[in-house]
């Protein structure tokens, strides 16, 4: 992967973070942080992909970078979390759930041999999709907590 090709990709994982923003009924106002959010955790997802991370590391990394753009945007509460979610979306693991899906559709009609290699291969990718939304939780979990403590804020709030 070469400087164009992670341009490309930032570009794109912004797009499709605003675009899930504007799904999402976002107001118009945070459409440009939804980018933002998206492009830097698919830069940084893609930068560690390049240096040879886990695709696991990478996302939850890219997560983090999310939290971080949203939280350092926005003042006040209101308005990050849809930034956030728009924003680590496009590093949730679409390719593995897709697969799985497609390996599982086609249980039915396969026997034997064919048939154990099918649910061993859906079984692969349903873990994957597990780990990937597993490290998007912990990257935006470490992502809040860091921000709360360059804020100084309380991690705990009262009920």
């Amino acid at each position: 992967m070469n400087a164009q090709t992670i341009l490309i990709e930032t570009l794109w994982g912004g797009v499709f973070a605003g675009s899930l923003a504007i799904r999402l009924t976002a107001p118009r106002r945070y459409l440009v942080m939804s980018f933002l959010g998206g492009a830097a955790g698919r830069f940084v997802y893609d930068i560690l992909r390049v240096a040879n991370r886990s695709e696991a590391l990478a996302t939850g990394l890219g997560a983090m970078a999310v939290v971080l753009v949203a939280r350092m945007a926005f003042v006040g509460r209101e308005s990050w979390p849809v930034v956030v979610i728009s924003g680590v979306l496009p590093l949730a693991a679409g390719k593995a759930m897709v697969k799985a899906m497609w390996h599982l559709l086609e249980l039915g009609s396969l026997e034997g041999e064919a048939h154990q290699k099918a649910i061993q291969a859906a079984n692969a990718d349903a873990g994957e999709v597990i780990i990937i939304s597993a490290a998007i939780a912990a990257g935006a979990s470490i992502g809040l907590i860091l921000m709360r403590f360059i804020r100084k804020e309380e991690l705990f709030e009262a009920a």
